[in-house]
């Protein structure tokens, strides 16, 4: 027998593990209706993001952006209403005594 009839016989046993394997019976998800409110809420979408700029051994510097729309629904369809973007430098630390006073 050579090398190559030695990994076609392992690798088949590899795959006749999975290739045998029985399908899960299908689940059928559990679907309900709901109802729309007479009023619509506004819709809020938040995204942020944070850049490491300096690192002085276990203490680094980051600047932190976040972003907030608002979005209200004008009987068509949502509109942008108000945004703000909000930056800040945040000094963020491993060392225990810093940690332990961050806020």
């Amino acid at each position: 027998m050579s090398y190559v009839d030695d990994m076609r016989r392992e690798l088949e046993l590899l795959v006749k593990h999975h290739r045998d394997v029985p399908l899960p019976p299908e689940e059928v998800p559990d679907f309900r209706t709901f109802v729309c409110a007479d009023e619509s809420k506004d819709m809020i979408a938040v995204d942020g993001s944070y850049s490491f700029l300096l690192n002085l051994s276990s203490w680094w510097l980051a600047l932190i952006s976040v972003g907030l729309l608002r979005y209200a629904f004008d009987g068509h369809g949502f509109r942008r209403k108000d945004w703000r973007l909000v930056q800040r430098m945040v000094g963020v630390s491993t060392f225990e005594e810093f940690v332990a006073t961050q806020d």
